[in-house]
């Protein structure tokens, strides 16, 4: 190493020097370039120092202003600077003509200087000797040897602070630059390049003495530049590899570069998103309603919110569509269009009118087994027994088929038009009502169904018939009339009346007044319900026993058609049971399992001219449906012993499950103590604290069953049961719980199916904490003492016990009793498997709060009050995933995925393996229970005495949705509700 003396000896010399090179220094000129952040304070100094020694020193200082971090950091701006500047450099050579220019730059000045000689015409820039470059930002591989070649500058001296720690953020962070300042400049080295290392950082050229002993014999003398080093040696790996790192970090940050602005662009495109789909949201939440076609748009609406950006509106928005939207199931395919069906009594065949015939089909299979050709067909009936049809076309005649023997049997010849029809229940006899053009009076003619002979006819004074019906037994008439002024009979002079004949007497059984013409009548299945519906939407249904109003509705179109279920339950008990029988019956168990209910339920089908199709519960006295098909619906019929609707459109048969399960829809009598999915996972249960206890369809919401525990007081302040778990097994449903109700402390187990004590256990202490394995045949209980009892449900008995130093905060049994883990407020987790005493325990952070197990892919979960829930592997112990939540979780509950649902201040989805939240929902109230769908959708959770259903994987709605929908909007309905006409089609792939 060069001592640093020498350098102090050549600045010694210059005094010496003086009288000689004068000269010279005349025709040289100094020119100063400072850096950012600064005014370039040093370039005074230097020119005093220089003056000190040669008062006619000519110095000039350029100055480009305060240049910003913010600006230096945008290479547009860097090379706007090179420019200015070079221009500079070209006038000041123009104004000194003939002299030479040494040139000293600091940091940013750098990079200017050495661009604009580099980038320059040698003719036009002025003749330069000595460039030193002090902290130079320019890249280590920068280019000097076409300058030097070229005669744009004699010699170029750069100056490195070791330890320049603001190069290093230029190296890693400013494009285009680097720290030539720190490490020097590549290439060859000779004797018009040198690179000098010295002590210090950024700034070190402007402390002390270091422009006197190391610029002035540069700048002032041709001296030969002296060498100087003083970096220490290499040694090891770290430091070398970190310098090589550092070195080659160009392509690092030109991503690092791309990346910043694509971030900012993405965030502004986000908020554009966020802006469009809550605008949107908001559309569609306005257009979803019970009971109104605009609930198609309204899906639709949400469908392209959530797909543009899922949002907490336009979730709910989504899936609050999907349930007043029920799915459509298939559809049937005809030769021809269709226009009217019918069934028989048992539902295993059915008929399609179509314009030229009849086609008979097997409703399981929809394979059609006859076809009957009719020209005019005006309508068609099927017997109840399955073996006879009736056609009528509009030339007054009527056709009997025997679909056994494959042939006509005989065409009758009427009188009158024949308007509708009525097999007896024996199918032996056909009622055909007529009316003659033009006439106010009606008649029906009863027929032998075998012979067509006419066994009776019977004239009724109707007046004008704007619609009719036939009672199901083909006994009574209900037919529609414009003029009540008939025979006088107190009809409170309405100008349009429906009235109810007796066809054995021929008389008026009741009337009813409506304010406008009835286009269409239908009795209900078992003749105890008529409705109507009128030229202006309004729908009536009529008690048959009592003639009184039970439902009216009012839509926007006329009523187009009416269909009512058969309102049979899915699944009967047999009528008379002895208790023995009541306890070993399965019809409850096979309901649960097959989700069928056990309840009757009388739906009606109301089509307006809109083709909407409204359903109606009359038991409950509320809507439960509504379909907007794409097709015009021409006619509809409920299958029978079923709830699917089927639909007659202008080119098929649609099926559609008609039954809607809204959120919170699934309601019991008092509070939820529990929840539980039923056998097959085909039913959800809840359990109220009263008691009582009811099963739904998972999917529809229809009420399967309902059951109350035997044995708790009727009466007294809630809550009744303290703790209460379902025990789900294949064979059967047990309840399991305690009451603060009873004077004994004990467990009460119950049969599900009956709601019977089958069993108890006394206990010195109240359970305080229940937890039942999913396959319903372990569970365990947790006394105030600390306690645990470790039993069979089947046996109803304790089989071991577990002792912890504290009451548990949280207990849970794993899927098949192999394992128990418990909790408590000192944040300790104790984990038994079965058949040892001993227990692993684990630690939390904070006091436990919910512990929830997946044997199935061997894990456990627990979550502490300060809001980390905790997953790790049964076998090992070891720690999966932390995953931290805005508050305590008060509820965990796996799914059969790889899927952990979290019940903190909000409702989290969280994938096990990675430990990312995958889904989120807000939610008002207490969740006081919540299980998981199969293959974890969607996630049931219970507040108040109100199951919620939160269908949360936005892929699958978006999908499900796309399925009822038909279509996303097209760009009639997008320019209508003022949306983006190029969005892309959410629903594009997904039918």
């Amino acid at each position: 190493m060069t001592d640093v003396s020498a350098a102090s000896d050549a600045a010694s010399d210059v005094a010496s020097e003086a009288d000689t090179a004068a000269h010279k220094r005349a025709d040289k000129v100094i020119l100063t370039v400072h850096g950012i952040n600064t005014y370039g304070n040093w370039a005074a100094k230097l020119s005093r120092i220089l003056s000190f020694h040669d008062p006619a020193v000519v110095t000039e200082e350029y100055s480009y202003g305060y240049f910003s971090i913010f600006a230096f950091l945008i290479p547009i701006f860097r090379r706007i600077e090179v420019i200015f500047f070079r221009r500079e450099l070209e006038r000041l050579g123009r104004r000194h003509e003939g002299k030479t220019f040494d040139i000293v730059a600091h940091s940013f000045g750098t990079f200017i200087v050495g661009m604009a000689i580099r980038s320059g015409k040698k003719e036009r820039l002025p003749k330069i000797g000595t460039v030193i470059l002090a902290g130079s930002v320019l890249r280590s591989s920068f280019d000097w040897s076409g300058a030097i070649d070229g005669g744009k500058v004699g010699r170029v001296v750069n100056e490195c602070g070791i330890d320049d720690n603001v190069l290093i953020v230029s190296q890693l962070f400013v494009l285009f630059t680097g720290m030539a300042g720190r490490i020097g400049f590549h290439g060859a080295r000779g004797t018009a390049l040198y690179n000098r290392w010295y002590h210090g950082g950024h700034s070190l050229y402007f402390d002390g003495d270091f422009m006197w002993k190391y610029w002035l014999a540069l700048l002032a003398t041709p001296a030969p530049v002296l060498a100087v080093d003083q970096r220490p040696e290499l040694r090891g790996i770290v430091r070398p590899s970190a310098l090589w790192l550092v070195q080659n970090f160009e392509i690092p940050k030109i991503l690092l570069y791309i990346a910043i602005p694509l971030f900012f662009f993405q965030r502004h495109v986000s908020q554009l998103e966020l802006a469009y789909a809550t605008q949107v949201a908001a559309q569609a939440s306005a257009l979803i309603s019970p009971g109104r076609p605009s609930t198609l748009n309204g899906l639709r609406l949400a469908i392209e919110s959530v797909s543009t950006r899922p949002t907490d509106t336009g979730g709910r928005a989504l899936e609050r569509a999907l349930a007043l939207l029920p799915p459509q199931l298939s559809g049937l395919d005809f030769s021809q269009r269709p226009q009217s069906m019918r069934f028989d009594r048992s539902g295993m065949k059915g008929l399609v009118t179509l314009t030229d015939g009849v086609e008979v089909f097997e409703t399981s299979s929809g394979k059609v087994t006859a076809r009957l050709a009719l020209d005019g067909l005006a309508f068609a009936e099927m017997s109840p027994g399955g073996d006879r049809v009736l056609a009528a076309n509009d030339l007054r005649t009527v056709s009997l088929w025997d679909l056994k023997a494959d042939h006509w049997n005989v065409e009758v010849e009427l009188e009158a038009y024949p308007k509708a029809a009525r097999f007896s229940a024996d199918g032996k006899r056909v009622r055909i009502l007529t009316t003659a053009n033009g006439s106010e009076a009606a008649a029906v003619d009863e027929l032998d169904a075998v012979s067509g002979r006419i066994l009776r006819e019977t004239s009724l004074d109707s007046g004008t018939v704007s619609a009719a019906a036939f009672s199901n037994d083909g006994r009574r008439l209900a037919i529609a009339s414009d003029d009540a002024g008939i025979e006088d009979d107190e009809t409170t002079g309405a100008s349009h009346v429906v009235r109810i004949w007796d066809l054995a007497s021929g008389k008026v059984l009741t009337k009813f007044a409506t304010e406008s013409e009835v286009g269409v009548l239908a009795f209900g299945i078992h003749d105890s319900y008529l409705a109507a519906g009128d030229e202006y939407g309004v729908t009536r249904v009529w008690s048959g026993e009592h003639g009184s109003v039970v439902y009216e509705s009012k839509r926007e179109r006329p009523i187009r058609a009416l269909a009512f279920s058969d309102g049979r339950p899915e699944v009967e008990r047999p009528e008379a049971m002895t208790v023995r029988e009541l306890m070993t019956d399965t019809t409850d168990i096979r309901a649960l399992a097959e989700g069928k209910s056990m309840y009757a339920s009388e739906l009606l089908a109301v089509v307006a001219d809109d083709s909407s199709v409204v359903v109606i519960d009359l038991f409950a006295k509320e809507q439960a449906g509504l379909i907007v098909p794409e097709k015009t619906v021409l006619d509809l019929a409920f299958a029978p012993r079923g709830s699917t609707l089927l639909l007659v459109t202008e080119d098929r048969v649609e099926a559609w499950i008609p039954t809607m399960m809204a959120d919170s829809t699934m309601r019991a009598s008092s509070a939820i103590a529990a929840i539980a999915l039923g056998p097959n996972g085909k039913s959800l249960m809840a359990l109220g604290t009263d008691g009582n206890w009811r099963a739904w369809h998972r999917t529809t919401g229809r009420l399967l069953t309902q059951i109350t525990l035997v044995g708790l007081p009727r009466s007294g302040p809630p809550p009744l049961l303290r703790a209460a778990r379902f025990a789900v097994g294949a064979h059967g449903v047990a309840v399991l719980g305690t009451s603060d109700a009873m004077a004994v402390p004990r467990l009460f187990f119950w049969d599900g199916l009956s709601g019977l004590v089958y069993g108890m256990d006394d206990s010195a202490a109240m359970s305080d904490r229940l937890a039942t394995s999913s396959d319903g045949r372990f569970f365990v209980s947790a006394l105030e003492d600390g306690t645990l009892r470790v039993g069979s449900v089947v046996e109803r008995k304790v089989t071991g016990l577990r002792a912890m130093a504290r009451a548990p905060s949280a207990l849970a049994i794993s899927d098949k009793g192999e394992w128990i883990a418990a909790g408590d407020a000192n944040g300790q987790i104790y984990l038994w498997k079965t058949g040892s005493d001993s227990a692993r325990i684990f630690k939390a952070q904070s006091g436990v709060v919910a512990v929830s197990f997946s044997a199935a892919h061997g894990l456990l979960a627990y979550a502490d009050d300060k809001g980390v829930t905790t997953i790790r592997r049964l076998d090992s112990g070891d720690k999966l995933a932390d995953v931290q939540t805005n508050s305590a979780a008060r509820m965990l509950a796996f799914g059969d995925a790889d899927l952990l649902a979290i019940a903190a201040e909000t409702l989290r989805i969280v994938n096990v393996s990675s430990g990312r939240v995958v889904a989120e929902r807000e939610y008002d109230g207490e969740i006081r229970d919540m299980v998981m769908g199969p293959s974890g959708q969607p996630l049931y959770y219970a507040i108040g005495n109100a199951v919620h259903v939160w269908p949360w994987d936005w892929n699958a709605n978006i999908a499900e949705a796309c399925k009822r929908a038909g279509r996303a909007l097209n760009g009639g309905e997008k320019s209508r509700f003022g949306l983006d006409l190029g969005a892309q089609d959410p629903c594009s792939g997904r039918r």
